[in-house]
């Protein structure tokens, strides 16, 4: 069954825009929702960066296929980027935050 939530997908498109277009190893993206839980997976998100869709490749999946199928959770699972907080007690909204090192 596929696993996909909006912050997944969020996530996954950054990781493919950093890479393929921007090719900047210095963004790194969290999305997540603050309840602790967004989708079905029981993760709260994900965080990534340039390097999340050679570490999907690595075990054998592809980021555009994943997005396709709408199974973006399985992909960040296998990079290892999905963000497990558990259950926080709250439900106030969904955070995209962003951060560039600079040189």
């Amino acid at each position: 069954m596929p696993d996909s939530s909006r912050q997944h997908l969020l996530a996954i498109y950054r990781a493919a825009l950093a890479t393929v277009l921007a090719r900047d190893s210095r963004c790194t993206l969290l999305c997540a929702g603050t309840d602790g839980s967004d989708g079905p997976g029981g993760d709260a998100g994900a965080i990534v960066n340039a390097g999340t869709l050679r570490r999907g490749q690595r075990q054998g999946l592809d980021a555009g296929e994943a997005l396709r199928r709408a199974d973006s959770g399985r992909f960040l699972q296998a990079s290892s980027d999905l963000l497990r907080t558990g259950p926080t007690g709250t439900n106030v909204m969904d955070v995209v935050l962003g951060i560039k090192v600079a040189h």
